[in-house]
């Protein structure tokens, strides 16, 4: 309860009114606080840093180190010729990034699009929404089967504003998610959709069992 209540006051004050009870807990908070005082400590508002991002949430892949975590890629298509029709950008990130309010009004993203078991908070300036897909990384995902419906979601929500796509660490599901996007939209090669992936996102580092998945897609 008390992570949820730090992270509603880093809200603005124009958005602290849709979670009311957050208000009233920080009040009882408060007030107990006078009556019982707690040695002094720092109170300066620090970000949430990524161990305590992983302490809140479920390793549905292998993590060997947070630095990876709390950072937020524009993937860029430019070398791509049809790519005038998309208004809007595409962008790859951790599970700390999508919950990093800063970041995500920073790169103006309008929708949110979560791979795997870890959903991150749901803000309500994220106009456009929230989907979960609960892919794992096992090794037995059935991307294919997915791809579909994750196109649709993307083409309606990228004629709206950014979109982020995430998964625990943007380093696998979330980068095959979006290559197999570009793969069906764009008609291109596994190979050429990897490498424009890369380029924005060098953490980059697609499965074997994903990658096969991808490179037997043809269009």
């Amino acid at each position: 309860m008390q992570a949820l209540l730090e992270v509603w006051e880093q809200l603005p004050y124009t958005e602290k009114d849709n979670y009311s009870i957050f208000s009233l807990l920080s009040e009882s908070i408060s007030t107990k606080s006078i009556k019982d005082p707690l040695p002094k400590r720092d109170t300066k508002k620090k970000p949430l840093e990524s161990l305590y991002i992983l302490r809140y949430h479920i390793f549905d892949e292998q993590v060997s180190t947070p630095d990876i975590f709390g950072i937020m890629n524009k993937i860029e298509i430019s070398s791509i010729s049809q790519c005038d029709d998309l208004e809007y950008s595409i962008y790859i990130s951790d599970i700390q990034a999508a919950n990093d309010l800063t970041l995500l009004r920073n790169n103006d993203i309008n929708s949110i699009l979560t791979i795997g078991y870890n959903k991150p908070l749901a803000y309500p300036s994220i106009k456009g929404g929230y989907k979960h897909l609960a892919l794992e990384d096992n090794g037995k995902t059935d991307l294919l089967r997915n791809l579909p419906e994750i196109c649709s979601f993307l083409e309606k929500q990228l004629k709206k504003g950014n979109t982020l796509v995430h998964c625990l660490k943007g380093q696998n599901r979330s980068c095959a998610v979006v290559i197999g996007f570009l793969m069906k939209k764009y008609s291109l090669r596994y190979e050429n959709a990897l490498e424009i992936v890369k380029k924005s996102r060098t953490c980059c580092e697609i499965s074997e069992g994903l990658a096969k998945q991808l490179s037997c897609l043809k269009f």
